[in-house]
């Protein structure tokens, strides 16, 4: 090649590039590039065409783009197989690896393979120079130059110059395609960000806005242009203006980022919540630069928020309200929150509950394991477990409760926790036990009643033969005094004894069929040291039978009381009997009772103290409830009887054990003036 040769050729590749670099856009430019190209080096054709991996990466797929042909030659880019041309099975497989490394190949076309050979020759086509567009170090295209009439071999320098124009052509293809790409992206985001729920903004180092994009503006009823973030902070809500311009300003001095929610007008109509973060911005050198940040509109959050917070508030409320423990647990079984009811009762607020099974954080409860192994059943099977009765212990109490687990669900069924609900029944449970116990009582006072008619029948029917025997006692004395001195002493002494003894006899019987006698009430005047002895008499063969000695010490000047005398005479022998009973479990020897009647002021005392064991001091104030009793075959009663008819006759009595021993029952009675 001449010097003027290749001096054309160096000034049309720098030409080239000059074009390329200046222009953006090199498609605009790529036709007369490689026009100017084509004529600098005399080449008849000049043509570009972009490259198309195949999957497998092993062949290409050329597009003819452009052609550039001098004037005889024959365009041949109207070719539909030059439009999606495989190189493999071509001929011109050889080429590739060159070329994919980014190298030129030119070639003589009489030296190609047959395949190859033929379709160049069918262009009449002599020699040939394929330059490599390499965009980011892939092939993106193919320059070619072809002759037609004459074959070459290519200089170094032409395709050093060919080369440097394809390297220029690349660049500016990367250019184009970065721009494109960043436009792109640019749009996307505008897109994104005209629909997107927040607003975008970004403001300069002096918080001056530069930028305001997305639907802030329609979220404050404003068209997209008119939107600025100076009329922005027009719209917050007074009483949030002063924190949110402490935080931005605090921020901005600090060039820290914030984030902050508030209340904004909206729609000209109403205030909505909106969350704002900005993000401080720095240039390459460190030096702040401003902020970015987005607004998003949480109005639906925080309306959701506050109904949830208010359904969950009314939810409490209820739980509260119930008079049972109500405890709410996951699927492991741990507590999560307990009601007001249930904080009061263990003592265990929500905070201390959370986190920990319910069984072991109630240690009253009777098997803590077993209850949470329920609990676990439950949650599992989905199945609730209703109506079971357990008890636990508070302090030295039993508790009986009833406890209901009903599994809970969320919205797609699954089972998310469980409800607990404790309901207390120890009430309910202590009263079906007393009123078991009510039950054996009346049933034993009924065999009672039963046997004290009997025992009036029986009495009835004693009185007739004892009363034949003391007539004939009588008759059998007046026999024997008429014998006159023949009369043996002894014998007349059997026979008074026979009829004292069985008119005492008779006596008590009436005493008791009086005693037993279902009459009503009659008051009448009543010596309460008469009362005394006829009640002593009564009991005289149980005193006897348990060797109680029972001393007097009745007042002689007693006043008079106004009652019935059968009703308090009852009184004065149950004292009686229950000093009796209390005094067996002293030894046999010493066993005492004393009964002391005197006046005080307008009343009379009755005293009726033993020597026995005394009361226990924690049920000194029990022994007049009815059905309390401290014997194993006891009623309880004969005491709380006992109290009816004394409050009854307008006095009381009382029980105090003794400094030395037994205990002291005292009876106060209104005397008869004093009822007048």
């Amino acid at each position: 090649m001449s010097d003027p040769q290749r001096d054309a050729v160096l000034v049309a590749a720098c030409r080239a590039a000059s074009r390329f670099v200046r222009n953006h856009d090199w498609e605009c430019v790529l036709r007369e590039v490689l026009d100017d190209l084509a004529r600098a080096i005399c080449a008849d054709r000049s043509h570009f065409s972009t490259i198309q991996r195949q999957d497998d990466e092993q062949d290409w797929l050329l597009h003819q783009y452009w052609e550039w042909v001098a004037d005889g030659v024959a365009a041949q880019i109207d070719r539909p197989e030059f439009q999606s041309f495989a190189i493999r099975g071509s001929g011109f497989e050889e080429f590739l690896p060159a070329l994919a490394k980014g190298l030129p190949v030119h070639r003589l076309v009489r030296e190609l393979p047959s395949p190859a050979r033929e379709m160049m020759q069918s262009q009449d086509i002599r020699s040939f120079i394929l330059l490599p567009v390499c965009v980011h170090g892939t092939p993106y295209g193919l320059i070619g130059f072809e002759d037609c009439h004459n074959e070459r071999e290519w200089p170094a320098a032409v395709i050093e110059a060919l080369q440097s124009a394809a390297d220029t052509l690349a660049g500016s293809i990367e250019r184009n395609l970065e721009e494109q790409r960043r436009r792109t992206i640019e749009e996307q985001f505008r897109q994104f960000a005209n629909i997107a729920p927040l607003a975008m903004w970004m403001t300069d180092v002096g918080g001056k806005a530069t930028f305001l994009q997305g639907s802030g503006a329609r979220f404050l009823g404003l068209p997209l242009t008119d939107a600025t973030t100076e009329q922005w902070a027009e719209f917050v809500h007074p009483d949030d203006r002063a924190i949110r311009s402490v935080s931005i300003a605090t921020a901005m001095a600090l060039h820290r980022d914030y984030e902050i929610e508030y209340q904004i007008w909206r729609y000209e109509s109403e205030y909505g919540s909106v969350y704002e973060h900005a993000v401080a911005r720095f240039d390459d050198t460190g030096v702040f630069a401003g902020y970015f940040g987005i607004v998003l509109d949480i109005t639906a959050r925080k309306r959701a928020e506050a109904e949830s917070t208010r359904q969950r508030r009314e939810l409490q409320s209820l739980l509260d309200a119930v008079q049972a423990q109500v405890i709410y647990v996951d699927v492991d079984a741990k507590a999560i929150r307990h009601n007001l009811f249930s904080q009061r009762l263990t003592g265990v607020s929500d905070e201390q509950m959370r986190g920990g099974t319910v069984e072991t954080l109630a240690p009253f409860w009777d098997d803590p394991k077993l209850r949470h192994q329920q609990s676990l059943d439950a949650i599992r099977t989905g199945q609730p477990l209703l109506g079971s009765v357990e008890f636990y212990n508070v302090g030295d109490r039993k508790r009986w409760v009833l406890v209901d687990k009903v599994p809970m669900r969320d919205d797609s069924g699954d089972v998310c926790g469980l409800m607990l609900f404790v309901y207390d029944i120890t009430a309910r449970v202590e009263v079906e036990e007393k009123l078991r116990q009510q039950e054996a009582q009346l049933a034993h006072v009924g065999r009672l009643t039963t046997m004290g008619e009997m025992a009036a029948g029986i009495a009835h029917e004693i009185t007739q033969p004892l009363t034949a025997i003391t007539n004939f006692a009588a008759a059998c004395q007046t026999v024997l005094r008429r014998l006159g001195e023949s009369t043996p002493t002894k014998a007349l002494e059997w026979v008074q004894k026979i009829e004292t003894e069985s008119l005492r006899t008779k006596i008590i019987i009436d005493r008791l069929r009086s005693f037993a006698r279902n009459t009503q009430p009659h008051r009448s005047t009543c010596d309460l040291n008469e009362l005394v002895r006829e009640s002593e008499a009564l009991i005289e063969f149980e005193a006897r039978k348990s060797r109680v000695e029972i001393d007097h010490e009745l007042s002689e000047a007693l006043p008079l009381v106004q009652g019935d005398r059968t009703q308090l005479q009852q009184v004065l022998v149950n004292l009686l009997r229950n000093s009796c009973e209390a005094l067996q479990e002293r030894m046999a020897d010493g066993r005492r009772i004393r009964v002391a009647t005197r006046a005080a002021d307008t009343c009379v005392e009755l005293l009726v103290s033993d020597n026995g064991p005394g009361i226990r001091p924690e049920n000194l104030s029990r022994v007049f409830d009815a059905f309390f009793t401290t014997k194993p075959d006891g009623m309880g009663i004969g005491l709380a009887v006992s109290r009816k008819i004394v409050e009854a006759h307008g006095g009381f009595i009382t029980v105090a054990n003794s400094p030395a021993q037994g205990c002291c029952f005292s009876v106060k009675l209104p005397t008869q003036s004093a009822d007048k």
